[in-house]
Parts: structure tokens; C-alpha cells; sequence
């Protein structure tokens, strides 16, 4: 097999797009806390 030279670029391409997921993931994740949150509230509320 032949090994291929890593470019520069492209490695800082891949840790961006790592980085922008990991942040997307934790918006998701705090978000979903949140509204389970809320409704938790709201049905003991209730």
C-alpha cells in the first residue's frame, strides 16, 4: 500500500469540521436538556 504525505490544508480542514461538530453536538444536547427541562416543569405543574 502506499502511504500518502498528509497535507497541511487538508489536516486543518478536518480539524474545523471536527470542532464545528463537537460545538453542534453540545447546542443539540443543551437543548434537548432544556426543553425536557421545561416540560418537567410544566407537567408537575400540571
Amino acid at each position: 500500500m502506499e502511504e500518502q504525505a498528509i497535507n497541511p490544508q487538508h489536516a486543518q480542514m478536518l480539524q474545523i469540521l471536527i470542532t464545528e461538530h463537537s460545538n453542534l453536538q453540545a447546542t443539540r444536547s443543551a437543548t434537548v436538556f432544556e426543553a425536557n427541562g421545561r416540560a418537567t416543569v410544566f407537567l408537575s405543574a400540571v
